[in-house]
Parts: structure tokens; sequence; C-alpha cells
């Protein structure tokens, strides 16, 4: 059956989404348009014929929502001109997604903001679109013919290689194009035509066949990286380009004194038209979220925001977002954007041991939504999130207590540098040992923050080797230091402000509110030991880092859990109130008690304001587990020998 398409469709601006059970054909050239955070379902194929395209050259079908297509897609247009997915910025622009068993026989457009040849030298890009070799491709995006150049540094794009070496490889114009490999663009040295159309636009208009299949990665192979050796053995070994390893190979988790540093980094880009969510590459557990991806050593999964190349030398400087994997808990630390990948970007996915998988990409990662757990319908199943189905937000997937603290450094203008550092809390960490939820600053230079590893012992660190933008604390690391250290480049005067963000039960569950506050009473500080000063940390909160004489980095700050220093910034009162806390640990809580009493009695209401539970004369040197039988929403009350009442509310 034939439906009338622009008839439906008249009204889809109004609309949250609207679906379409039957075969669709647009066979006239009035325009439609899809509106931001508007689902277009497609059950069936669809159509588009030569004739529907304006004669001023605009679109037919503009789509700057969510097209989704179970069907096929046929587009009778030679330039697919006739339906584009708009782009205003990295947060709103079209997406589509065609169902990978199906057919596509047509090109669309995608219109996607340019490289800043100032953050990426060799411009990082994926290639979303069926092309036969590299010089379709070139043509095909970017209008203009594939350079081979007289070395590989005058050719128009390079290629990761997961498989064979660890280093990027030059094409030819008859290179074979992969939508799942990672590709840098010439942006120097020659340019090779391409760096003139970056800096002459805002954004550009990429055309081609959608590439929404199946696609297997090929072998991550975990023994192309030296197995046997350190990275001070290899570091400076040569690869295929008469390169050392030292000149562009980074880690995004390990420090060099790590046997493993530098190996198992795997580099690919998003194959399809719209965006990835890789935040269940670890789970298998049979849960709703899986997505068909399974990597039983998943340690990280990161994005550059910025990197620049020098001849010679290599990788020069970069920033980058990344989610560290504790794969026994089922929970990721750092940044939860790093696990949404849009289309054009690549991505960075670290493993921990030597272990050769390859990643399926599949329907199972195709998503709409703009960060993981949001509301966005993915078309057919439920919006993805990790926390369970209780109401207790500050436990993970499996019952456990986290909450994280991350900072992002603004320069006076309020502009983002892409420095930030992330400080998680669990029960399950040890202090003062690195484990699987922390990571390294990846090539930390400039002016910014980094984090130091604390001392389990509470005493303060005065030098580090370590640079860390994750760090991990135990949940009774109560009243010690975490050292952030602010390290500014000689002659750097400007007067920075970082701000905080709060997350609780995982790192896709922000709070939204500025003051706000963990919902159980748990709390950061930040102490300046210069000017003595410390200030609770509350969701939104904003410090100034003014500049002071001296250059290079220093342990001027510190941040704390629930309690700041001895005798600096708070009451005795707050003091005593904030060192007790209850936390929960699988499907118990406990009670964490102030070090200054001697006992206490603790006592449990539930929400009609019966006592159900009374513990009388508990010796406080030892944590008390609360033994709920049944679930439910209650008060704890609790006070100590000299007189201090604490209370907090649960829900098991």
């Amino acid at each position: 059956m034939r439906i009338n398409y622009l008839l439906l469709l008249a009204g889809v601006w109004l609309m949250s989404g609207l679906c379409f059970s039957q075969n669709v054909f647009i066979t006239n050239n009035a325009p439609v348009k899809v509106e931001e955070n508007t689902l277009v379902y497609f059950g069936q194929n669809l159509s588009l014929n030569s004739d529907a395209e304006n004669g001023d050259g605009t679109a037919v079908v503009t789509n700057a929502g969510n097209i989704k297509i179970d069907g096929e897609f046929f587009n009778a247009s030679s330039t697919g001109d006739n339906i584009v997915n708009t782009w205003t910025d990295n947060t709103n622009y079209g997406q589509i997604i065609i169902r990978d068993q199906n057919n596509t026989s047509g090109r669309l457009s995608m219109e996607k903001g340019v490289i800043n040849p100032s953050s990426f030298s060799w411009g990082q890009f994926s290639i979303p679109f069926v092309f036969n070799n590299a010089n379709d491709a070139m043509l095909g995006l970017f209008g203009v013919p594939y350079v081979n150049g007289a070395n590989r540094y005058m050719a128009s794009m390079m290629a990761w290689d997961n498989s064979v070496n660890p280093e990027f490889d030059h094409l030819n114009n008859a290179s074979s194009i992969s939508p799942t490999d990672y590709y840098i663009l010439n942006l120097t040295y020659g340019s090779a035509g391409i760096l003139n159309i970056m800096q002459n636009n805002s954004k550009l208009t990429y055309r081609g066949i959608p590439s929404n299949g199946q696609y297997n990665s090929g072998l991550m192979n975990t023994s192309m990286y030296f197995p046997g050796l350190d990275w001070d053995s290899w570091k400076d070994m040569i690869n295929s380009h008469n390169e050392k390893y030292s000149s562009y190979i980074d880690d995004p988790v390990l420090t060099t004194t790590d046997f493993n540093y530098g190996k198992y980094v795997y580099q690919f880009g998003n194959p399809y038209t719209s965006n990835l969510n890789l935040a269940y590459m670890g789970t298998n557990d049979g849960s709703a979220h899986e997505d068909g991806v399974y990597l039983d050593n998943l340690s990280a999964v990161a994005q550059l925001n910025t990197a620049s190349w020098a001849y010679g030398t290599g990788l020069v400087s970069s920033t980058m977002v990344k989610a560290t994997y504790n794969s026994s808990l089922n929970q990721w630390a750092g940044d939860a954007e790093a696990l949404i990948v849009k289309p054009f970007e690549p991505f960075l996915v670290v493993l921990n041991s030597p272990v050769d998988q390859s990643i399926d990409f599949t329907d199972g990662l195709k998503t709409f939504e703009m960060q993981v757990g949001s509301d966005v319908d993915v078309g057919g199943k439920p919006a993805q999130t990790t926390a369970n189905d209780s109401p207790v937000v500050s436990q993970d997937g499996n019952g456990t207590a986290f909450y994280q603290l991350r900072f992002k450094l603004y320069d006076e203008e309020g502009n983002e540098t892409g420095n930030r550092v992330n400080i998680a809390v669990s029960p399950v960490v040890e202090d003062e040992v690195p484990n699987e939820f922390e990571a390294e600053y990846y090539d930390f230079q400039g002016s910014g923050f980094y984090l130091a590893q604390e001392r389990a012992d509470g005493g303060h660190v005065t030098a580090s080797e370590r640079k860390m933008d994750i760090n991990a604390i135990n949940i009774e690391f109560v009243g010690k230091p975490i050292p952030m250290l602010f390290n500014r480049v000689e002659g750097d005067q400007t007067s920075y402000k970082i701000k905080a963000e709060l997350f609780e039960g995982s790192i896709f569950n922000k709070l939204q509110n500025e003051n706000e506050n963990f919902s159980d009473g748990n709390t950061f500080y930040i102490y300046d030991n210069e000017t003595d000063e410390l200030a609770e940390v509350q969701n939104g909160s904003v410090f100034v880092i003014e500049p002071i004489p001296a250059n290079g980095a220093k342990n001027r700050y510190e941040v704390y859990w629930n309690e700041g220093p001895s005798g600096k910034g708070l009451g005795t009162n707050d003091q005593l109130a904030s060192a007790t806390i209850i936390y929960k640990d699988k499907d118990s809580h406990f009670v964490k008690f102030n070090d200054q009493w001697a006992f206490a009695e603790v006592k449990v209401y539930d929400m009609s304001g019966r006592n159900i539970l009374t513990y009388e004369k508990v010796d406080t040197k030892n944590n008390l587990e609360i033994k709920l039988a049944s679930r439910g929403v209650y008060v704890v009350k609790i006070k100590s020998n000299t007189g201090e009442v604490y209370t907090q509310k649960i829900i098991k």
C-alpha cells in the first residue's frame, strides 16, 4: 500500500513521536521537517523518488530529530540531498537508524561541524557510509580527489591498525575503506585539499550510502604489543614506518611504571549515522541492557577531544574524556560522555589483559540517546539505564555504594579548557592501591589539575609520580587528604575557575540542581592549604583559582570526604556529625561511627514512627550492620555517649 507521506507528516513537529507501520513513499517536493527531540518510526520501508527535490536545492526531508527505519531505505536521488540530517551543535543534530538486517539503496546527507585544525592537526574521523575505496570517499565526502603524496605525511588519510602493528598506516587512492576504522585526515603537511575546506566552513554536508549493516572490527591482536617486554624495553623500537612507538603511543589508564603501559589500546570509528552507546560492552548477565558486545577484559573507553601532532615528534598534546570499568561491579567511573559516540567520531577501547577479542557492531549499539540513561526512545527497546529498579540512587546496579565528584576547569572567559579530574568513592576499593576505577592523566600538559595517589594512613602527599585524572578512595577514607595538584606553566597569569559536578549511584546519575548534595548526607570538601579555608562541595559549586607567584605543580588544594582536616573550617558539632555515616554495601546497610565516640545507641524506625530495631551500647570501634528483614523506607537515629545525635533516612 502506498501512503502519501506529506499528509501524514504535516504535524510531525508538534509531536514527540510518530509511527508508520506500512511502506512510506515520498513522491512530492513540499518540504517536510522532523523537529528536534522528535522520533519518527517507520515499521517498514521508506522510499524517496528522484523528483522529490526542491528546485531551489533545499532538502525535501530535513531531519533535526530522530528517524528509525525498521525496513529498507530506498532513494533514487543521485546525491542524497533530498534528505538531510541537520547539525546545529554537538548536542543538536539529526540522526537516522536503519535496521542492520535490511538493505539500503541510495544516498542521504548528514551535516557535521568542521574539524578545528588547532584542536586536531590530524583530524580524527570515521566514515558511516559505504565507499569502494579511499578516492571515492574523498570525492564523495570532500569533493576533492585523494592525494597519495611524496611520503606518508602528505597522504590524505591514515587509518589505525588494530591487528598487525600498533600504528597509523597511510592509505593510497585505491585502499579499501571500512566504516569501523579510526581515520585521521591530513590537516597539515600539504593538507591534501582538506585543510582549506575546514577553515572556510562552519559545518559540512557529507553524502553517501549509509552503512547500516553488521560489521566485525577484526581481531584486537594483543600479541602485537610485545607481551614479554615492559614499556622501557619497547618504547624506542620502531614501527613499520620507521617511527618510534614512544612518539605516538600513550596510555589512557596506566602509568609508565606499569608493565602493561602502552599495550592493549585499540581505536575504532562509529560506523553508523546515529550515536553508539558503549555503556554495556562489559555486561554479560542476561539483563535487558546487553548490546551483543562483551569484552571480558574491558578496562576503559575513551574519546579524544584534541590531539596535536608534529613531524618527527608525534603526539604533542591532547585532551580526552574517559570512563574506566570495574568488571566485578559492572560499574563505571569517570566521564559518562565517553560512552556515547557521535556519528563521524572515533573512540578508544582499552583492555586490561592479553585476550584477543573483536567487536561486533550491530543494532544493539545504535542509539538516539545523547547521554546514557536518558529517556529518549531508542527504537523499540526501553531507554537504557544502569541503575536498578530501587529508588536508592546511592547504589549501583549491584547494590554497592558509589559517589563521584568531578571538577572541570574553565578559563577567565568561562570556556572549558578540557582539564578535569574525577574522585570516586566506593566501599570495594583499597586506599593507596591502584584499582580498576583509576586512570592516569592522558598526556598531561599545560596549566590544570591532576590527582595524586592518596596515602592509606591519611598522611600528606608531598610528591607523587602518578598524575591521575580518576582516583578512587574507600568509603571509610574520612577526614583524610586526597591530593589535587594544580600545575601552572611559566608566565600563565590566568584566573581559572573550577566547577563541581556530583554523581550518585553511578556516573549516569548526575545531580540536576545547583547547590544540591548527596541524598544520604555524604559530602565532599575542598581545602586550600595556602589560605587555610575549607568549603563544602555541592553540585554546581564554583571555586576561583587565582594566579600565585610560583609556577609548577603545587600541592595547594586537597579534597576531603565527609570531614575536613582536624580543626579546619568546620565547627566541632559539624565535624562530629559528618564523621558518622551510613552506607549500603550490596543488600545491607552499615554504620561507620565517629572515631571520637566510645559507644552509641542506634534505633531504627519505620515510616509510621514505630521503633522496629534497637542496638544499645554499640562499640563504635567497629562498623554496625543494620539487619532489615523487609523492603521499605526507614529512619535511623544514632545517639553517642557524648550526646550528639545523627539521623538519616535509608531505603532497603
